[in-house]
């Protein structure tokens, strides 16, 4: 078994369902939520990278990068990164991050097989 810190992982979290939408819970609270359920499936205190899945087309970006960098801030992530996003959607939300004093994107995982190139 390898010591934590000779570790780094990495775990993903998907936008807010149709059920927490209409049930009026904010991108905040369903990014808080699932960190905190992602820590205790993992049996961990912190991840080191918490990728955002995918664009949420139904939450403000700032709401996002701010429930993010409340979890970087009180050590619960280490980084965070993106996936399955647009170029200028990255720019976007680093941009922000950048003027609002928030965590930025530090990783991307984009889309790379034989079909999709």
């Amino acid at each position: 078994m390898a010591k934590r810190e000779d570790v780094v992982l990495a775990t993903k979290f998907l936008p807010r369902t149709a059920d927490q939408i209409e049930k009026k819970i904010s991108g905040k609270q369903a990014i808080t939520s699932s960190l905190e359920q992602s820590l205790r499936n993992l049996g961990m205190d912190y991840i080191d990278l918490y990728i955002y899945h995918i664009w949420d087309y139904n939450t403000p970006v700032i709401d996002v990068l701010e429930a993010l960098h409340t979890a970087v801030t009180a050590g619960k992530v280490r980084a965070i990164g993106i996936s399955n996003c647009y170029a200028w959607q990255l720019a976007k939300a680093n941009t922000l991050a950048e003027r609002e004093g928030l965590a930025s994107f530090v990783s991307v995982q984009g889309a790379s097989n034989l079909i999709m190139r």
